[in-house]
């Protein structure tokens, strides 16, 4: 708790030390933003038009003033406003307050208490996952891939790591969720080299060739049949073409003897 008479973020206005409360009263909020671009003045009044509005009131309305996120104007123990630009670079942020008469709130000063401007590197996290090889970028430790004709139960297994301490920090257990399960199952079953469908799909195409090794067998020797019948088929059509002309001859010669009896 502030000590008696030290402003805090719930005083109200009518009860700041040394200042006479005037519902009228209003406080300009001028100056430059982070970039150092003058921002847009903002009238604040103390009064709400049924009671008077507290500090914490006139925080939002700095933070709102200056483009600041929620909680980056504060009272401090000591009961002196402190704004934070949180912003990445130098900030060139500057308040100026127009008061009411009787108000005051002392000196604004500014600190850089950031970076400076540049680039500052921290350590990788270094370490294994349940014994086995791991790479750390940033705070994020990676599982290896196994050494050849070897394997890992972490490969590619990330875990992102807040401590600041060295040490065991205890094992990893992975409990595969049941989409994951479904997935490998899925994988197992349409895997394009080895999956259950491709599988099956080579089994029933090599059916389906030798099938058709016997087709054409089949239609080879049916065509050798076709040959030789026709061969036959040309042979006696000769034979009975010969036997006919030997017919014809002897009915010939038979008619002859005839005429000679």
């Amino acid at each position: 708790m502030a000590p008696p008479g030290v402003l805090t973020s719930l005083t109200a206005f009518d009860n700041i030390t040394g200042y006479t409360a005037n519902s009228a009263d209003t406080i300009t909020i001028s100056g430059k933003n982070h970039a150092g671009t003058a921002i847009t003045p903002v009238v604040f009044s103390v009064h709400t038009g049924a009671a008077y509005k507290t500090v914490q009131d006139f925080l939002t309305a700095i933070e709102g003033a200056f483009s600041l996120t929620a909680g980056s104007a504060t009272v401090d123990g000591s009961g002196k406003i402190v704004i934070t630009d949180s912003t990445t670079g130098s900030s060139q942020l500057a308040m100026t307050l127009t008061l009411p008469a009787g108000l005051n709130f002392g000196t604004f000063a500014s600190q850089n208490t950031g970076l400076s401007n540049g680039s500052s590197s921290g350590q990788n996290v270094a370490g294994t996952i349940n014994g086995e090889a791991a790479t750390g970028v940033g705070q994020v430790l990676t599982g290896d891939e196994p050494p050849t004709d070897g394997s890992t139960s972490v490969e590619g297994l990330s875990i992102l790591v807040t401590s600041t301490t060295t040490g065991a920090k205890g094992n990893v257990k992975l409990t595969l969720g049941s989409g994951e399960l479904i997935y490998r199952e899925l994988d197992s079953i349409t895997d394009a080299l080895s999956g259950y469908v491709t599988t099956r799909i080579d089994g029933l195409q090599d059916t389906v060739d030798d099938l058709q090794k016997h087709i054409d067998a089949m239609e080879a020797r049916l065509i050798l049949e076709k040959d030789q019948l026709t061969n036959q088929f040309v042979v006696m059509e000769s034979a009975l073409s010969q036997m006919r002309t030997l017919s014809n001859w002897l009915a010939q010669q038979t008619g002859g003897l005839n005429q000679l009896r």
